[in-house]
């Protein structure tokens, strides 16, 4: 007999929210992304920190792009091309 399927989820979504909590457990653990959600006050909103943060999240992204933007557009025109 096969396991059920929902079982398993039901299964490795319970341990991977307790290894979460576990991991992260202080906000110097959190990645950047999900730090960024910390600040946000009930009444504040430190915009200049969150898009400082933003910033820095998304520069190493962009900095990859850029060396490796002609593969990409290859990729992209070998795609649409057939």
């Amino acid at each position: 007999m096969n396991f059920p399927r929902y079982i398993y989820n039901t299964v490795v979504i319970t341990a991977l929210g307790i290894i979460f909590n576990v991991l992260l457990s202080s906000l110097t653990a959190y990645p950047l992304a999900a730090a960024l959600t910390f600040l946000n006050g009930q009444f504040s909103y430190n915009f200049g920190w969150i898009a400082a943060g933003t910033m820095i999240s998304v520069l190493p992204i962009i900095i990859v792009f850029l060396f490796t933007q002609r593969y990409y557009m290859e990729g992209i025109a070998g795609a649409i091309k057939g």
